[in-house]
């Protein structure tokens, strides 16, 4: 309720008249399946793309009742970007602000958990192991896609890494050169991180003596 009074020139200030108004619209949104959708990525950022909006809508992402992070609609949707929301599988809460109007209700929506990369093929793993007075010796990996992310071990378990390489752009595999894997036979154990991915588990491939 609000009280409105005049005041003209000369006189005193009329009795308060009462003057009711509405409540602020709400906004309010029916959705439709798939209408948010939730991307759990592995080393980028996290996306909630939310679609079927208007222009100038306010879409707010919260983790529980904490705001997470905030876009606003550019032709019919927005893409929310969040830091991480872990590896893990959960749920976000999602609300849209129209122009002139409340936030609407939020909206539950679960997601995945982060997408483990697939493993190399045994057969896709060639290691060579030269004579030392030769060359350096070589773990090569087909059967990739650019960008992918090779890292060979010296242990089952373990940060013991004898190095990393990546598949370049219009290639199907990468090559890692190690100085000396030994002049004995041995094993390796080779990983790939694929993009938005975690890393794969460890595949072992044996070598022969030096050669």
């Amino acid at each position: 309720m609000a009280y409105v009074t005049v005041t003209s020139i000369g006189e005193r200030e009329s009795d308060p008249l009462a003057s009711s108004y509405d409540i602020e619209p709400k906004t309010v949104i029916s959705w439709a399946t798939d209408q948010i959708v939730v991307v759990n990525n592995s080393g980028t950022a996290d996306t909630v793309t939310v679609t079927g909006l208007v222009v100038g809508d306010i879409v707010k992402v919260y983790k529980g009742t904490i705001l997470l992070s905030t876009s606003v609609v550019k032709v019919n949707s927005a893409v929310v970007s969040i830091s991480q929301l872990g590896t893990g599988s959960g749920t976000v809460n999602v609300s849209v602000t129209r122009k002139e109007m409340q936030e609407s209700a939020l909206e539950p929506v679960d997601y995945d958990a982060e997408v483990q990369s697939s493993s190399p093929v045994d057969a896709n793993i060639t290691v060579v192991n030269n004579v030392q007075a030769s060359s350096d010796d070589t773990v090569t990996v087909t059967g990739l896609v650019a960008g992918d992310i090779i890292k060979v071990y010296k242990t089952s378990a373990g940060g013991l890494l004898w190095g990393k390489a990546t598949v370049a752009s219009g290639s199907t595999e990468a090559k890692l050169t190690i100085r000396q894997l030994g002049t004995g036979a041995g094993s390796v154990w080779v990983t790939v991180t694929s993009a938005g991915k975690l890393e794969s588990t460890r595949i072992e491939q044996s070598y022969l003596v030096e050669s």
